[in-house]
């Protein structure tokens, strides 16, 4: 806030109080009580609005909370991969076959480069 906006308040302020002292001492001691009711008012909500932040402060912390716990008990629980023991026939026959299906396609490649070649003659 700067000078400028100080000034007009203070001139507000002596405006109002100077307003204030020209009322009737009844009607003054009305808005004196409703000023007082409003703040009043103002103040309760303002009690009742932070309350209900720190509530919503204090799920979000539980509920990150149970979040990491959740996250921690799945991978504890989750068991590590191991290869089955009784399919080692299996897998050593897909390796084979997987061996062969490399063989003939390097076959391929050099019947491929001696068809490309020129002969010499």
């Amino acid at each position: 806030m700067n000078n400028e906006d100080q000034l007009n308040i203070d001139k507000l302020r002596a405006d109002l109080r100077l307003y204030e002292n020209e009322l009737a001492a009844e009607v003054g001691e009305r808005l004196l009580a409703a000023r007082r009711e409003a703040v009043a008012v103002a103040d309760a909500n303002s009690v009742r609005s932070r309350s209900s932040w720190l509530s919503w402060r204090a799920w979000a912390a539980t509920g990150a909370l149970a979040s990491a716990v959740l996250v921690v008990a799945v991978v504890l629980q989750t068991p590590a991969f191991t290869l089955p023991q009784g399919d080692e026939v299996e897998l050593a026959a897909a390796q084979e076959i997987e061996l062969l299906e490399e063989l003939e396609f390097v076959a391929w490649m050099v019947a491929f480069e001696n068809e490309d070649l020129p002969t010499s003659g």
